[in-house]
């Protein structure tokens, strides 16, 4: 009984457990339900994720993301977390092949440094003020600093409207340590 208590508790207290690097980067892990192996979706009805393949010159599979009813805003994310140890106190870079199809209202990538609670915000960039436009293939990315005692960055690609979009090839790679400190006032706010 003692065993049990002390088990229950050390699983209450645990932090989940996060990949140190994105998970079926490429999609050509199949998915068991509706987002590809490795990422979850998150969206309001109407959305649909999955595997096509496409003469993109590009290898791997490909996500299509899109929306089947255009009846009101709404949106739909397709995301990971990812264990922040290693990219603690640097520059890091997400990436990631897009394609939009059709734009709807729109469309970004996405990154949120999470860190310790009561200050929980960190990094956050989810390109809203440079959303992706319809067009061919092309490599986006957000640069950002992870905060010394992140616990994990959320990255993803995030859409809403009457949207279309194929994503492939995402990577999260640290480029540089970060060579300044943040400034008084940046730890002040944060």
């Amino acid at each position: 009984m003692l065993f049990t208590m002390l088990l229950l508790a050390a699983l209450q207290d645990a932090k989940p457990i996060f990949p140190s690097a994105p998970v079926n980067a490429d999609f050509e892990q199949p998915a068991p339900a509706n987002a590809p192996a490795g990422w979850k979706a998150f969206g309001e009805q109407g959305y649909r994720f999955e595997r096509v393949d496409g003469p993109t010159g590009k290898a791997g599979r490909l996500i299509s993301i899109q929306k089947d009813d255009v009846q009101g805003p709404s949106g739909a994310s397709l995301f990971q977390n990812i264990d922040a140890t290693e990219y603690r106190g640097k520059i890091v870079r997400l990436r990631a092949s897009v394609k939009v199809v059709r734009p709807g209202t729109h469309v970004g990538l996405g990154m949120r440094v999470v860190r310790p609670q009561p200050k929980f915000a960190g990094f956050a960039d989810m390109m809203k003020d440079r959303p992706i436009h319809a067009g061919g293939w092309e490599t986006q990315e957000i640069v950002g600093r992870v905060a010394p005692d992140a616990e994990h960055n959320w990255i993803g690609l995030s859409l809403s409207g009457d949207a279309h979009v194929l994503v492939d090839e995402v990577t999260l790679e640290a480029i540089e340590p970060d060579p300044r400190p943040p400034s008084k006032e940046a730890v002040d706010y944060l």
